[in-house]
């Protein structure tokens, strides 16, 4: 599996001819925003191929001390789905960050236990076991904003990152897409004890 740069030209085609495929309308950034995190240096991507056909793609969010880095959107194109792209893509992001001296890789995903139905908490708990099953561990940190609960899992790339550093670098990070008087006034962080998967 090869991997390029996201660049900043190349994000707006990312955008057009597979995010919005492979998100909901809900869960895009406007593209602008992420055009202007790309500009000042803390947006960043990467597109994976094998045998020069794209097979997925990550794109990720630096903390303003370049420590930790959250990973906003990971998709594997359709067609090349189950074939173990997903985790191999995991892979290469432990292996370029961890030289770099960087402490964690953050995702968010959905609380599992804040599911409406049976359906989303199946497919919930299928995203958590797949970010389990390629090194990721759950923190005790979770963030709601606009009705949204998520939980933040951590890849650890040096020493285990403790949750005062989870929540931090998650309260950085949505600082620099919404800014500081939307995430004051709009997101509760808090801690779990016991996460249910």
């Amino acid at each position: 599996m090869q991997k390029t740069i996201v660049t900043a030209a190349a994000l707006e085609q990312l955008y057009h001819e597979r995010l919005a495929a492979d998100f909901s309308p809900d869960e895009l950034k406007p593209l602008g925003d992420l055009q202007a995190l790309c500009r000042a240096g803390r947006y960043f991507g990467y597109a994976f191929y094998h045998q020069e056909r794209l097979v997925g793609y990550a794109l990720l969010t630096d903390t303003s001390d370049r420590q930790t880095v959250l990973l906003d959107y990971l998709a594997v194109v359709p067609e090349q789905r189950g074939a173990g792209f997903g985790s191999a893509i995991l892979r290469a992001l432990h292996d370029e960050f961890a030289p770099d001296r960087r402490r964690g890789l953050l995702v968010e995903v959905e609380a599992v236990d804040a599911a409406p139905d049976d359906a989303e908490r199946r497919l919930r708990s299928r995203r958590v076991a797949f970010y389990q099953k390629n090194g990721l561990r759950h923190s005790q940190v979770s963030a709601c904003w606009k009705g949204l609960r998520l939980d933040v899992l951590v890849m650890d790339l040096g020493a285990s990152l403790a949750d005062d550093s989870v929540e931090n670098a998650l309260r950085d990070v949505y600082t620099a897409y919404w800014g500081a008087d939307f995430v004051r006034t709009g997101v509760e962080f808090f801690r779990r004890r016991h996460i249910t998967e």
